[in-house]
């Protein structure tokens, strides 16, 4: 007769510890010293957060040139221009009809005696291309400060490749991307809905100055 005894698997309060034959496992290595968690290096860390930083100034520098220097800036020059034409666009538009053979006489005069048109002809083109030379060599300054945040960059993300450390740049280049959007899109509605649509000085607070500054003259004792 044959008697089977059933036998409880061991427990570790056996005070040892039961392994599968189909497994191998060093026991020192792993059980008794578990692997520690592995931590960045503090100079690992800083130079990513250099990184970042450097990364986000050369998305706001670039979007910011851009913006300013083929958007703003020509809304601003457009803006002068109207206020201009508030008293200029009628005045040529009128002349043909509106003006006196006695008006254009003293118009004539004025440019004979008083105004030497080709001086103040010359004047103009040389205030513009002194304007447009300043104003090129703002776009230079503002593009060098992109340049230096972008030579940083590209220096870090080396000493990481060379380093073999790992680094999820996908995350990375697409949080900073998606971030310039949000800021461009606010700025270009900012721009576009407040700032451009502003109310200036009107043409009735002009004739006022205007008139005041001459009215002042006018009343000066001799």
């Amino acid at each position: 007769m044959h008697v089977l005894i059933m036998r409880r698997p061991p427990s570790y309060s056996d005070s040892f510890i039961f392994i599968s034959p189909r497994h191998k496992v060093n026991y020192e290595e792993t059980l008794l010293e578990p692997e520690a968690p592995t931590t960045e290096p503090w100079s690992q860390s800083i130079l990513f957060f250099i990184f970042k930083g450097s990364f986000h100034i050369l998305c706001i520098s670039v979007f910011e040139t851009t913006f300013y220097f083929l958007y703003v800036n020509r809304s601003e020059d457009a803006g002068i221009f109207g206020t201009i034409n508030t008293y200029y666009q009628p005045l040529v538009e009128g002349c043909a009809t509106r003006w006196a053979n006695g008006t254009k006489w003293l118009v004539h005069e004025l440019f004979t005696y008083a105004v030497n048109k080709t001086t103040v002809d010359a004047e103009g083109v040389a205030a513009y291309t002194a304007r447009s030379a300043y104003n090129t060599r703002l776009v230079l300054q503002s593009s060098l400060y992109s340049v230096a945040c972008l030579v940083l960059c590209i220096g870090i993300a080396a000493i990481s490749i060379v380093n073999q450390w790992k680094v999820k740049w996908t995350p990375i280049f697409v949080e900073h991307v998606l971030f310039i959007s949000v800021l461009a899109a606010y700025e270009f509605f900012f721009y576009t809905t407040i700032i451009y649509n502003y109310s200036t000085l009107s043409t009735a607070e002009l004739n006022k100055y205007i008139l005041d500054g001459l009215a002042s003259c006018a009343m000066r004792p001799q």
